[in-house]
């Protein structure tokens, strides 16, 4: 990667090419014996357990297929992307259909793998009698859905087929997205980012951050925004269609550094630590109320849809240095910057959702890490890929365990911090992984 922002076109470039990957036609059975295991057969994500049944191979060339949901509500997010894969393929959904797919909870005899299905794991099974989806959750049958739209597989000049198979799975991350800049060059359609949504979701993704810094065009300063920006209204729209979906949609919004188009304007060049500089002055007062307004108005849009609002704060690398070099000598800079965020923590909180800070400025500054609220969850970014990224987590891990020494509470301060590589967010809680 030559620059962390460029990087961002590859979380869609690796996505892009996942889906080619998952293009590929399978070994055909007619070349080649039946397989002994279910490695053959490609599914992205590689499910944690695929077993193929009985002679293993393909049965009977299928044309139409009816889903029923037994017990559970339905779920038309999948049933779409369900339909829009297969119909590719020449295969319909049909009343009555050659091969009839029962979506339930899960069975009896399956209970013993709730522990590990979790809130979003599934069980597959594919036999004569036909297909059978179950899951705890909504978002568990959601997923299986998508492994079977995957599971076809071509009999040449016999069409399609699926395998006697049965796949186990659940995921290794709780939060798996993608991170889409939308401030760089022109604006994608809502059209286009509603595909997206569809493509992380096929592929079991269930974030999608999007990187705004100038691109909302909030009502209220409209000047900070290009003529074609993201709106309230299409925001929400937004949120709402990705829930659809099972993903949770992020605002990143920056409220620190980045600000360059913002701060290009005469009305808020007074709110610049330089002249003509891109980072925010957390020493003028109408900084952080102009952040917090905009972010107020973001929030509004998503509330209730996401768990998180992402308020950037990356790479304020002259923050403190010009209109608020006082303040940072005088309270020093890692006060200063928890005095700025402090309000921006509270305002998200307010509206339900843990708020998201990158984390460059507090490895460099590791006294403030202890004094972040505990809801803040830090995303690390870095451009390359690397043996271990233990070394962005242990200042973080040495704060937890100097609070749990001196209180012996280590479960009160549950930062979340996750790495962030080719922007593929994955991320787990620190305690419980570290």
């Amino acid at each position: 990667m030559i620059a962390r922002r460029a990087g961002r076109v590859l979380g869609a470039a690796a996505l892009a090419c996942a889906a080619l990957m998952a293009a590929v036609p399978p070994p055909d059975a007619s070349q080649s014996p039946p397989p002994a295991s279910g490695a053959a057969i490609s599914v992205l994500p590689l499910p944690r357990r695929l077993t193929l049944l009985g002679a293993g191979w393909c049965g009977e060339r299928f044309r139409t297929y009816e889903v029923r949901f037994e017990g559970v509500p339905s779920e038309p997010g999948a049933l779409e992307l369900l339909e829009q894969r297969w119909g590719a393929i020449g295969v319909t959904p049909r009343p009555g259909a050659s091969v009839r797919i029962d979506v339930s909870k899960l069975r009896p005899d399956e209970a013993a793998l709730s522990r590990d299905l979790g809130d979003e794991g599934y069980v597959v099974v594919i036999d004569r009698h036909g297909v059978r989806i179950s899951a705890a959750t909504a978002a568990g049958r959601f997923y299986g859905m998508m492994t079977l739209a995957q599971l076809p597989q071509r009999k040449r000049g016999r069409g399609w087929c699926l395998p006697d198979a049965r796949v186990v799975d659940w995921p290794a991350m709780r939060w798996r997205g993608l991170s889409d800049d939308l401030s760089r060059g022109p604006i994608p359609t809502l059209a286009f980012l509603k595909e997206r949504i569809r493509a992380i979701a096929a592929f079991k993704g269930n974030l999608y951050s999007l990187y705004l810094e100038s691109a909302f065009r909030d009502p209220q300063e409209p000047l900070a925004s290009p003529q074609d920006a993201i709106t309230p209204r299409e925001l929400a729209d937004l949120a709402a269609y990705a829930a659809r979906y099972h993903v949770a949609l992020m605002p990143e919004q920056e409220t620190l550094g980045h600000m360059h188009r913002l701060l290009s304007y005469e009305r808020y060049a007074g709110l610049a630590e330089l002249p003509h500089d891109y980072v925010l002055a957390p020493a003028v007062p109408g900084a952080e109320q102009l952040m917090q307004g905009i972010v107020d108005d973001e929030g509004a849009a998503v509330r209730g849809r996401t768990p998180f609002f992402h308020l950037g704060g990356d790479e304020p690398n002259l923050v403190g240095s010009g209109r608020s070099a006082d303040l940072a000598k005088r309270v020093g800079p890692e006060a200063m910057y928890l005095g700025y965020y402090t309000p921006l923590f509270a305002a998200v909180a307010a509206m339900g959702m843990r708020p998201v800070v990158w984390g460059d400025f507090l490895l460099a500054h590791a006294g403030a890490i202890a004094k972040l609220p505990k809801s803040v969850v830090v995303a690390n970014w870095h451009y390359a890929a690397e043996a271990s990224y233990i070394k962005y987590l242990e200042p973080f891990a040495k704060a937890l365990q100097r609070l749990a020494r001196l209180d012996g509470k280590q479960q009160q301060f549950a930062f979340q911090v996750f790495v962030r590589d080719c922007h593929v967010f994955c991320f787990r809680n620190l305690i419980q992984n570290h």
